[in-house]
């Protein structure tokens, strides 16, 4: 039986550099490994097979990566989701085969944990769930300019991320710590995880810490809000302060009700407002996204007519020379 260590977490909260760390201290990353970029040089460490599957998945759901509204409860029951669970299993043979620890890692499953928790069963895996998070306010500034949502978008899209995977992951062992904890001292919330997790890190050695350090480069950090400035900003509302704050309540206490109680309140009320502006909201949706389709046939149809200009040109270019060639 495998053991996985499930990274579970928001786009841009630091997912990437904890899987990154997990696999030098002895997780092994999926055979078909997301190549860096410039917006991620460090690498993602995760599978571009499971990536797209994820889209799959939420596509077949009527969602997208960057919807913030709750995920269809029915949709794993559904035939539809009971052949995405089939082919979920062969996913993962392919791209871990019969390592017995494995990093496993993409944000979009905190919107389906149940749907993976299950397919990991299937294949007689034991998921460890890890999740980190980091302030919502650094979260949304990062996506602004990467994927062009607004300020306010980026903190639903956080909120629904992190109040669906809490709840998903009470049932497992679990280790929850800030971004901001890890970075500073990654040693001590690894040794810290181990122990709640109940797992022994394989290669955590001199050699690999001096590999971890090395990796934990902070000129790869562009946004770093104090909680003082995040409370104080106009765009940050009650409901995601208070999840903020219920979060680094279980970073510090893992069995807090309290906490818990307030994730589930929150989530609760943010549940009931999405189904009071899902649809009008979803109705802009699509008017936006038609509005691109049409901005992007224009796009393609003056590309073609400046192609045919620059093609006419270049023929008229040539009759021209043969016909100054032919008065020589």
């Amino acid at each position: 039986m495998s053991d996985v260590l499930f990274v579970l977490g928001m786009h841009r909260s630091g997912t990437s550099t904890v899987a990154g760390v997990l696999s030098k201290i002895g997780a092994a990353t999926p055979r078909t490994l997301m190549p860096s970029s410039p917006d991620n040089p460090r690498g993602y460490f995760e599978s571009i097979p499971v990536m797209h599957f994820n889209d799959e998945i939420l596509a077949s759901a009527g969602s997208s990566w960057k919807d913030w509204r709750a995920f269809n409860p029915d949709w794993a029951a559904s035939p539809v989701g009971l052949d995405f669970r089939r082919r979920a299993r062969e996913v993962l043979k392919e791209e871990f085969g019969e390592a017995p620890l494995w990093v496993f890692k993409d944000p979009r499953m905190c919107r389906t944990a149940p749907f993976w928790f299950d397919v990991l069963g299937d294949i007689g895996a034991r998921p460890h769930v890890v999740l980190p998070f980091r302030s919502p306010l650094d979260i949304a500034r990062s996506l602004q300019p990467i994927h062009g949502l607004s300020i306010t978008h980026g903190l639903l899209l956080w909120l629904r991320h992190v109040l669906d995977a809490e709840r998903d992951s009470r049932s497992l062992r679990r280790s929850i710590f800030s971004w901001r904890d890890f970075r500073a001292d990654w040693r001590s919330v690894c040794e810290r995880a181990g122990e709640q997790l109940e797992m022994r890190w394989p290669r955590l050695s001199d050699r690999a810490g001096a590999e971890v350090e090395r990796f934990l480069s902070r000129k790869f950090v562009h946004y770093e809000t104090d909680d003082q400035a995040l409370s104080r900003h106009a765009d940050v509302n009650a409901w995601t302060l208070r999840s903020y704050e219920a979060l680094r309540e279980l970073a510090r206490n893992p069995h807090s009700n309290s906490a818990m109680a307030e994730l589930d309140n929150v989530r609760q009320l943010f549940d009931q407002a999405s189904a009071v502006f899902g649809r009008l909201l979803a109705e802009q949706d699509l008017q936006l996204e038609d509005a691109r389709a049409t901005q992007t046939a224009a796009n393609a149809e003056r590309d073609g007519a400046e192609a045919s200009r620059q093609e006419a040109l270049a023929e008229k270019a040539v009759a021209l020379a043969q016909l100054m060639a032919r008065a020589e």
